[in-house]
């Protein structure tokens, strides 16, 4: 077996080099699902294929150190490497960077290095064709060139690492198609030239995808800490910090409501007095006083409550006898509302309705019997719980299903 020379074990140790970021990319993507990601593993990949056709590895007898085939193999996957740069480069730079023209204009690009990417394979016998891709090659240099003096004008952090992955590609392949039409002739040193600066871009490309990838993840996470935050906005009562309506909604499924034994409707007493005799700022300390009564609750079991407009609240409760529970909690609201408004002499109660839950209920049934037993809480004198529906006559009237305050 014929020892391996250092340009083979360099040539090894960069392509173990060039893989690690592909596996690394895998979980990436896994993770983020971000064309960013895709595209790097693609133009890495190329990279790496376009560096074997360049080393002094042997890869059988087709393909031979200095073989066509070789040749053939370096120029398909460096055009496809540079193809994915301007699709690479619109991905990876923060949005808003670039405008709807140029960011066409990136992933056109790559189409365009394709189509003159055959010609490559003509060895230049063609001045006219091999014109024509150099023209190319400046066109689309020139695009990721003014797409880079952009996102630096704009304010791009991303950008610089592609400008120092770039420089030295750019610089090689600049100065190589300046030769080539001057002399209609190819660098003789392209190649050397190419595979350090292709050296150089992997590393910082890296680099820059990584810390690219920390800002992703930052945002992610900001963009999902902010939805968290506007969806309890949405669904909690700013004044009280009680779930609102729109947060009773969504504990049910399909608007059935599942996993509770009792629903109740609270409405405090006379409280339009209180905001028009004590003022509003006092009814809103009373409203705080009434939502702390219902969340200080220490029974077993689940409970939700809710602010559902105005001075009128409901609670849904799950355990062991919840009829005795929800009256403990609106005993519970005076003695809460009295550090309010004892300097003014005033008392705060609170009227009741309740429906014991069997099961498959909807939210809105519930609610209308609950509605309505407080209805009759009301007209029974207030300061109580109806549980059952009951008449209410002129006077007023209760029975064994009524709870009263003494």
């Amino acid at each position: 077996m014929p020892e391996m020379g250092w340009p083979g074990v360099i040539t090894g140790m960069f392509m173990g080099f060039l893989i690690l970021p592909v596996f690394y990319n895998v979980g990436l993507y896994a993770v983020l699902r971000d064309r960013l990601i895709a595209w790097h593993s693609v133009r890495v990949t190329c990279i790496a294929l376009a560096v074997i056709a360049l080393s002094p590895l042997s890869i059988g007898t087709v393909f031979a150190v200095d073989s066509l085939a070789r040749v053939i193999l370096f120029y398909l996957f460096f055009h496809l490497a540079v193809a994915c740069s301007g699709i690479f480069l619109e991905s990876y730079i923060e949005r808003d960077i670039f405008s709807r023209g140029m960011s066409r204009a990136l992933r056109w690009s790559g189409a365009a290095i394709m189509l003159v990417a055959p010609i490559s394979l003509l060895e230049f016998s063609n001045p006219a064709l091999a014109l024509l891709r150099s023209v190319v090659l400046f066109g689309v240099l020139a695009i990721l060139v003014s797409a880079m003096v952009r996102a630096v004008r704009r304010g791009s952090q991303a950008v610089w690492f592609q400008i120092a992955a770039w420089s030295g590609i750019i610089l090689v392949c600049a100065v190589s198609l300046t030769i080539n039409i001057i002399t209609q002739a190819a660098n003789p040193n392209f190649l050397a030239w190419l595979s350090i600066a292709l050296m150089m871009e992997v590393a910082l490309t890296a680099a820059g995808v990584a810390w690219r990838f920390l800002r992703l993840k930052k945002e992610r996470d900001e963009a999902r800490l902010n939805e968290a935050i506007l969806d309890k906005a949405a669904h909690t009562d700013p004044l009280t910090g009680l779930a609102n309506r729109r947060g009773l909604i969504a504990h049910t499924r399909e608007g059935v409501i599942h996993g509770f034994d009792a629903l109740a409707i609270f409405d405090l007493d006379h409280f339009k007095s209180v905001n028009d005799d004590l003022g509003h700022d006092v009814g809103d300390r009373v409203l705080q006083a009434a939502a702390t009564a219902l969340m200080d609750d220490r029974g077993p079991g689940e409970l939700l409550a809710v602010r559902l407009g105005g001075e009128e609240f409901a609670l849904l409760v799950a355990g062991a006898d919840p009829e005795a529970r929800i009256e403990a909690i609106r005993n519970a609201i005076p003695v809460h509302a009295a550090g309010v408004v004892l300097p003014y002499r005033r008392q705060v109660t609170a009227s009741a309705g309740l429906i014991h839950l069997e099961g498959g209920e909807t939210l809105s049934d519930a609610m209308r019997i609950a509605d309505r037993r407080l209805y009759a809480a009301k007209m029974a004198g207030r300061n109580r719980m109806i549980v059952a529906d009951v008449d209410i006559d002129e006077d007023g009237t209760s029975d064994e299903r009524v709870s009263a305050a003494a």
